[in-house]
This record gives C-alpha cells, sequence and structure tokens, in this order.
C-alpha cells in the first residue's frame, strides 16, 4: 500500500488517459529546469510530412523528420533528447496490403530526428506507397515511383546480344 491508502482500479483508457498527461507534464518540468527531455513522444512527430526522392530504376530514397514542434527553442524539434526508432514501409498498394519491403531505421538527436532511407533492387519505373511509424503515432502516406528503366537496360532486356554490338561498334 506505500503509505498512500488502497489501489483503486481503473480503467484501461483512464490509464492510458493519466500516462499522456504525466507524459506532457514531465516533458514541461524538464523544459523548465532547461534538461533534455528523455520520456515517450507526447505529440505527432510527423508534422514536417514524408518526402521521397533521387530516383533511380532501381530504388529511391524515403525521407522524413520527427519534429512535433519544428520552430521548438529546445533546438530539437520539440523531439525528446534520445535515439527513436522509427519502423518504415514500403508497399505496392495504397491499403498496405502487399508490402514490398519494411525495416527500422534510428532517428537520432544529433542528425536533427531526420531518417533517410536508402531502398535498391526495386522494379523500374513503378509506383509504390510507403509510411513511417515512431511509438504510436504514423505518417501521412507517401507516394513515390522508380525512375523509368535506362535504355542500355532496355536493349539489353529485349536482345541480350544488343548490348555487345552497340560496345564493339564504337571501339576506335
Amino acid at each position: 500500500m506505500c503509505g498512500h491508502g488502497p489501489l483503486k482500479k481503473i480503467t484501461s483508457a483512464e490509464f492510458r488517459s493519466r500516462r499522456r498527461r504525466r507524459g506532457r507534464l514531465d516533458h514541461l518540468a524538464a523544459r523548465r529546469l532547461g534538461r533534455p527531455y528523455r520520456g515517450p513522444l507526447t505529440s505527432d512527430p510527423f508534422t514536417l510530412g514524408v518526402a521521397s526522392g533521387d530516383p533511380e530504376p532501381d530504388g529511391f530514397v524515403l525521407w522524413t523528420r520527427l519534429a512535433p514542434t519544428p520552430l521548438a527553442d529546445d533546438g530539437l524539434g520539440g523531439m525528446p533528447s534520445r535515439v527513436v526508432p522509427v519502423e518504415w514501409e514500403l508497399a505496392a498498394d495504397e491499403r498496405f496490403r502487399r508490402i514490398v519491403r519494411r525495416g527500422v531505421s534510428a532517428a537520432r538527436p544529433e542528425s536533427a530526428h531526420a531518417v533517410h532511407v536508402e531502398l535498391r533492387h526495386l522494379l523500374p519505373g513503378r509506383e509504390y506507397f510507403y509510411r513511417f511509424r515512431a511509438e504510436r503515432y504514423v505518417s501521412p502516406v507517401g507516394r513515390t515511383r522508380t525512375a523509368p528503366p535506362t535504355p542500355s537496360a532496355l536493349r539489353t532486356a529485349s536482345d541480350p546480344g544488343a548490348e555487345t554490338v552497340r560496345q564493339e561498334t564504337e571501339r576506335p
């Protein structure tokens, strides 16, 4: 009993509410004391959204930065001063029924909690959908596409000898 009286039963919803409220209070207390907050995420960290880029015929880069309050005075975008595991998924459909790849990356304070995922060995000219998850928060779904196949890849794929012939005729 620890001197606090008998334990009162509470519902799981009440427990989650108290835990969230406690997390917010811990975060505020840490900020007031000038100490880095190291607890759980207390609000949606995907305020900056998601992005993709650097398309190649066999891949691209996925990006996000965790920052509940991007312009926060703490210099961390309102994030705790700790590494946050970020799960990512790549799917062939927007409902994520056909997952192509998945993994986990570390969002580190020294990298401003940014995550870069370099994907390779995908099919050229294809559309893909992706999302990230940090603790209980899920990012918006992004859509991206691999670059079309290169002309030399098309020649090689349609006629295996075509690339050899082209190389032989270009020799000095």
